[in-house]
């Protein structure tokens, strides 16, 4: 009987505890309408802003996609055919020494060019961890 209410108690102040904690911690909802916002304002008056230095082009539009599997193979090193013997990982935790064993999931590189009249645009979207400064911005160091 001793030990239910101890128990009890326990349970009890760790209601209290929980009960208070919430209290603090949580807020009261915030019903003001979202277009009075602060946030909202700022965000509009930059969108404005954004719209004010915006362009029309005219012209033909062309569109083109394009997708690459850069996936690279393990086996004897002919870095040519994108053949090596060992690929470092990338990623969480320790990874001095390790290298690849085989391939789970291919990579890809992907591309939408658009072009209309004289002006075109490339979005690339690549597998790759790290993108080197030369292919992102098309200069050879």
């Amino acid at each position: 009987m001793k030990r239910i209410r101890g128990l009890l108690k326990i349970l009890i102040g760790l209601l209290a505890l929980i009960i208070i904690g919430g209290f603090i911690i949580l807020d009261r909802v915030d019903y003001t309408p979202y277009f009075e916002t602060n946030y909202y304002q700022k965000t509009r008056a930059r969108q404005d802003s954004l719209m004010e230095k915006t362009q029309l082009y005219s012209g033909a539009l062309q569109i083109g996609f394009g997708r690459v599997n850069i996936t690279p193979q393990i086996g004897k090193d002919d870095q040519t055919a994108g053949v090596f013997s060992a690929v470092p990982l990338a990623g969480y935790g320790d990874r001095k020494g390790a290298s690849a064993t085989g391939v789970h999931d291919s990579l890809y590189v992907s591309v939408i060019a658009i072009q209309v009249g004289e002006i075109k645009r490339l979005l690339v979207s690549a597998d790759m961890l790290i993108i080197p400064t030369n292919l992102s911005t098309g200069k050879k160091k």
